[in-house]
């Protein structure tokens, strides 16, 4: 959705008729022509409460009660595939939003990975081998735990430090 967005507004920006076409449709009293897009999305759930509803109020025996529950299981189907990708999509983005945060050195793993998902983060305490303890900020993902210092030039910025490898972190 965030990519087709992104792609009309760069139409309606580079493209006099596309241009013209927005124009038009915000005097015919459209807002955003952008925010239509999200109409099909918001309208599948919509459909699916009301074949919950039709399910419950049809009678046992009428012979459409068949198509409705099959209608039911089809639009969950397709809201449960949406949600799934909306969700990958969201995972994705916070992945490189991540890797954004980091300064980029020698030995740092790419973040976007097929599989991986972000779990968490947060501030711990490092032991050093000599005895001082260090603050560090820690990135844990599906399949690795990422830690980095924060920048002390840049707020919200981090230097990658070391990473770990290993399988099955869940939220």
């Amino acid at each position: 959705y965030e990519y087709g967005v992104k792609k009309i507004l760069h139409l309606f920006e580079t493209s006099k008729e596309a241009k013209d076409i927005a124009d038009t449709a915000q005097k015919s009293g459209v807002k955003d022509i952008a925010s239509l897009m999200i109409n099909p999305i918001q309208r599948i759930p919509r459909y699916v409460l009301f074949l919950k509803e039709l399910s419950k109020c049809t009678p046992p025996d009428h012979p459409d009660l068949k198509k409705v529950k099959l209608a039911l299981n089809q639009f969950q189907e397709v809201a449960d595939h949406v949600n799934d990708r909306l969700r990958n999509h969201e995972n994705s983005s916070k992945v490189l939003e991540i890797q954004a945060k980091l300064w980029k050195m020698r030995g740092m793993p790419c973040l976007l990975a097929p599989g991986r998902t972000y779990v968490m983060e947060g501030d711990m305490l490092k032991i050093r081998t000599n005895g001082i303890l260090v603050e560090v900020h820690v990135f844990l993902f599906s399949d690795i735990l990422v830690y980095a210092t924060k920048s002390l030039l840049l707020p919200g910025r981090f230097h990658f430090r070391n990473q770990f490898e290993f399988f099955g972190a869940k939220g």
